[in-house]
């Protein structure tokens, strides 16, 4: 993975893991669930991998962070039925709470330059505790819409019938 020097700024238009593996990764399982198309599914993994492999240089937010990694890997564990998935982003959970400060008997994360606690869903507490209770818990990752899983798992993508397509008269109910 290239790396370059960090940019300020929101970055328009990003998804709740913002940019880098996970956001590219999330974007390309929800793309599979909603084409069906086998090659999306195959770079939602590599990114997985990628995710992983950063790990012990991540921090903990839920915007190219651990926290957004971790649910990348939850995606992938829900949508394919995969186990191992899961007990990635368990391994990435650890990771969590060796990032973070004691405080008074809680968990405290500092933000992306480690200089206070920070509270919000991007770089805050707010994005882990979210990671983290959907890890204990399940459900859908927050702030992101769930497509309908292709109908006869991911190795027949392509040679069984496609998945139904979200309408926008669905997208309007919600």
């Amino acid at each position: 993975m290239e790396r370059g020097p960090r940019r300020n700024g929101p970055v328009p238009g990003g998804l709740v893991s913002c940019h880098g593996s996970s956001g590219v990764g999330t974007f390309l399982l929800l793309l599979w669930q909603i084409t069906g198309d086998a090659r999306y599914l195959d770079h939602a993994r590599k990114a997985a991998v990628a995710v992983l492999e950063d790990a012990p240089r991540s921090y903990h937010g839920a915007c190219h962070g651990l926290s957004a990694n971790g649910h990348l890997l939850l995606d992938l564990a829900q949508a394919l039925g995969e186990d191992a998935y899961a007990r990635q982003a368990e391994d990435l959970a650890t990771g969590l709470a060796v990032r973070s400060a004691r405080r008074a008997g809680r968990h405290l994360f500092g933000n992306p330059l480690g200089r206070r606690a920070t509270f919000g869903h991007a770089d805050g507490i707010a994005g882990a505790l979210g990671f983290l209770l959907r890890l204990r818990h399940g459900g859908p990752r927050p702030f992101t819409p769930v497509p309908p899983a292709p109908a006869a798992g991911p190795e027949s993508c392509g040679s069984q019938p496609q998945p139904a397509r979200i309408t926008t008269e669905e997208v309007n109910r919600t």
